[in-house]
């Protein structure tokens, strides 16, 4: 089904993760490295297939797991900032 811009102008819309995928999966995202993780798994699957569908718990995995390594460097880095202090 068309939107009306692609019935209107003749051009495919080309959307942004919170278009596409809602609020409700991005608001699991307690980082930016979370909703940074989908838009970049969203471009990788619209140059490779863009038929390709993703089952929404592996979309949660994926928000999850960046979040969790933004948590990590940020502690890491709370780690070096003490240790140069001392």
């Amino acid at each position: 089904m068309k939107s009306a811009y692609e019935v209107y102008y003749g051009k495919q819309v080309s959307g942004t993760a919170s278009y596409i995928l809602g609020s409700e999966l991005l608001n699991k995202a307690t980082t930016e490295y979370g909703i940074m993780a989908v838009e970049d798994l969203m471009n990788l699957v619209k140059l490779k297939d863009p038929e390709l569908l993703i089952p929404l718990d592996e979309m949660h995995s994926l928000i999850e797991e960046a979040d969790r390594i933004c948590e990590e460097e940020a502690a890491l880095r709370d780690t070096a900032k003490k240790k140069q202090r001392l």
